[in-house]
C-alpha cells in the first residue's frame, strides 16, 4: 500500500511537470507572435519613412521642384547605406529639354537631366513602388 501510495505521488508530480512545460511552450509561443508583429510594424515604419521623403514631389510641379527632386535622388542613390536606389524616367523632350526614355540611376545621367531641365517648365511626377513597398522609379513627364 506504500508502494502504491508513493507511485500516484510520483505520477502527479509528472503530470504537473508535464502541464508547467506545457504552459511555457504556450508563452514562448504566444511572445514570438508578438515580437513577430513589432517587427512588422518596424518594417512599415521604415517604409513610410523612406516614402515620406519624396511625396511632397507628387502629382504636378515646376522644373525647380523636380530638380531639387532629382538632387534629392542623386544624393540617396549615392548612399552606400541605403539599399533602394530610385529610378528616374523622363519622357522624351520634357520641359523643352531632348531626353531619351530610359532608366537613369547613375550620377552622370542624373546630373546631365538635373542640369537640361528648365527650372519655369511645367512637369508631372508619378511614383511606383517595389513589392516591398518602398518607391523604386519616378516617371518624369510633361503636364
Amino acid at each position: 500500500m506504500e508502494n502504491a501510495s508513493k507511485a500516484l505521488i510520483i505520477a502527479g508530480a509528472i503530470l504537473i511537470s508535464i502541464l508547467l512545460i506545457s504552459v511555457g511552450i504556450m508563452i514562448m509561443n504566444a511572445s514570438n507572435g508578438v515580437t513577430a508583429g513589432a517587427q512588422d510594424q518596424m518594417d512599415a515604419l521604415a517604409i513610410q519613412q523612406f516614402n515620406s521623403r519624396w511625396d511632397a514631389y507628387s502629382g504636378n510641379q515646376n522644373g525647380a521642384a523636380v530638380k531639387n527632386l532629382i538632387a534629392a535622388i542623386r544624393v540617396n542613390n549615392k548612399s552606400a547605406n541605403k539599399p533602394n536606389t530610385i529610378k528616374v524616367t523622363c519622357a522624351e523632350n520634357i520641359g523643352g529639354t531632348h531626353t531619351a526614355v530610359t532608366e537613369k540611376t547613375d550620377d552622370s545621367s542624373l546630373s546631365t537631366l538635373y542640369n537640361a531641365l528648365s527650372s519655369s517648365a511645367l512637369l508631372k511626377c508619378s511614383f511606383t513602388t517595389n513589392s516591398q513597398g518602398f518607391i523604386e522609379a519616378v516617371t518624369i513627364t510633361n503636364r
